[in-house]
């Protein structure tokens, strides 16, 4: 009996948790992204999902935040938002054009990295094309505690990927993420 009623207790406790009102959360985090005509949307529920310990183009410490994956018998497509991990790094940060990259080898302030795998094509690995864009088109401040403040990203970009047959896929998307960043 005890036993039941610690679980009663616990999955309340869960459910509780998770519920919010909309003035803790104006509205959900999501990634949306367009794929040969085809729209693809995910919510995102950031539970500090991502890594750390990164040092970037501006040698300052950055967090790398897991947006989203999508996947089907198609394609597989994967994202992360960069962004600095302290707040007086990142307080300073502005709405505007940031790098879509492919890799974890330039890492800087709100760049957007990706990467597409094409399912049908017999050459199925697409490399991704210079020139995409992320452009973030706000940055507003959410909850506070006393050891890190929330920011809300949203973005929209636009990238396109060629393999080595010369076939070139455009992935267009938006988003919106709220990120916990350390005071």
């Amino acid at each position: 009996m005890k036993i039941l009623v610690c679980l009663c207790i616990s999955i309340l406790t869960l459910f509780l948790s998770g519920c919010s009102s909309d003035a803790d959360s104006p509205s959900v985090d999501f990634i949306e992204i367009l794929i040969n005509g085809k729209s693809y949307k995910n919510n995102i529920y950031h539970g500090g999902t991502g890594f750390s310990g990164l040092t970037g183009c501006e040698d300052k410490s950055l967090h790398a935040a897991y947006l989203s994956s999508f996947e089907d018998s198609s394609f597989a497509f994967v994202s992360y938002i960069l962004y600095f991990e302290n707040d007086s790094d990142f307080k300073n940060s502005k709405s505007g054009k940031y790098e879509i990259i492919e890799d974890l080898s330039t890492f800087c302030n709100l760049n957007l990295v990706v990467s597409f795998e094409d399912k049908i094509q017999s050459q199925s690995y697409f490399q991704l094309m210079s020139g995409g864009i992320n452009t973030i088109t706000s940055i507003k401040k959410g909850k506070s505690t006393s050891t890190k403040v929330d920011y809300i990203i949203s973005g929209n970009f636009s990238s396109s990927f060629k393999n080595r047959s010369n076939t070139i896929k455009i992935i267009n998307g938006k988003y919106q993420i709220t990120v916990p960043i350390l005071k």
